[in-house]
């Protein structure tokens, strides 16, 4: 799992995995459109096709409304996981919301709520 820590001196995000072995870097976007785009583009191309479809047809329909703190709590809530974390989580089950301790996560417990109803298994 990845922590999330806004550094917004450089206008760019950084996440740092638990065990502090690796930090992405993403450009802050500077308007609530491109921090849209942004999301959708990265919840297509999360490395598993599972995710990619489901997570990304959920983004399509649900982030084009989204506020520019919105964005910022969704890039907290659900692109700071891992993949593989996000499909056992999210699709084999294989772990739960307290494993991954989502007391506070907005968008990945609904996330999870629309899989499990079937309301993304069409564009």
């Amino acid at each position: 799992t990845w922590g999330f820590i806004k550094q917004q001196k450089m206008n760019f995000i950084k996440t740092i995995s638990n065990h502090s072995q690796f930090a992405r870097y993403y450009v802050l976007p500077k308007t609530v459109e491109e921090y849209r785009k942004q999301i959708i583009f990265r919840c297509q191309n999360l490395g598993m096709k599972e995710l990619d479809v489901l997570i990304g047809r959920w983004t399509k329909r649900q982030v084009p409304s989204f506020t520019y703190e919105q964005c910022q709590q969704f890039n907290k809530d659900v692109l700071s996981f891992e993949t593989p974390d996000l499909y056992r989580y999210l699709i084999s089950l294989e772990i739960s919301a307290e494993d991954l301790n989502l007391k506070e996560n907005i968008y990945l417990p609904q996330l999870k709520d629309d899989i499990q109803k079937s309301n993304l298994t069409e564009d």
